[in-house]
């Protein structure tokens, strides 16, 4: 029970003895019977709770219980609190490695890629000139030049085919400064 049933449930309690003719009962003997029944309450919560976690053993600390002799264990195996039991493992032994007789060298990373569409290679800086070929998206290039307003890449594909793209489609690895004005 949740602590604001309590406190309805020691609420009405007191309601009731007052509609009942109770109003000359010891004011101190019904606060002590209304905190027996808080700490009763808190005691069946607190027991629940750990119950349900299955991990606590439980003993009762509430002023009003006498405590076991033994505390309960809601575990059929009583386990530390903040303990985990492993299954044991296998003591490592030392395996010989093969030494590696080459090593590889590193992927170079290109100038640039074509984005997440395919983008057209042109035979000049503009719309206006004529399309070369659509390259796929991902393609690597080697960045050539560009134009001078810096909207154009003149490229060179992975097949060798050379040509122009406009720069925004485009993954630049490179600083865009450092490429020489071609066209």
């Amino acid at each position: 029970m949740s602590r604001t049933a309590a406190w309805a449930a020691l609420w009405l309690l007191l309601l009731g003895l007052a509609a009942c003719g109770a109003e000359k009962a010891d004011p101190q003997a019904t606060t002590d019977a209304l905190h027996a029944t808080l700490a009763a309450q808190e005691h069946a919560l607190a027991t629940a709770e750990a119950e349900i976690s299955g991990w606590v053993p439980v003993t009762c600390q509430c002023p009003t219980c006498t405590p076991p002799a033994e505390p309960t264990v809601l575990l059929s195996t009583p386990r530390p609190v903040g303990t985990v039991q492993r299954p044991p493992t296998a003591t490592p032994t030392s395996t010989p490695r093969p030494t590696p007789t080459s090593t590889a060298s590193p992927t170079p990373v290109p100038d640039a890629a074509v984005g997440q569409w395919k983008t057209n290679l042109r035979s000049g800086p503009s719309v206006g000139y004529s399309i070369l070929a659509e390259i796929e998206a991902g393609s690597p290039l080697e960045v050539l030049g560009k134009s001078a307003d810096g909207e154009w890449l003149q490229v060179r594909t992975p097949a060798g085919l050379e040509g122009w793209m406009f720069l925004f489609p485009l993954e630049l690895y490179l600083p865009l400064d450092s490429v020489p004005v071609t066209g």
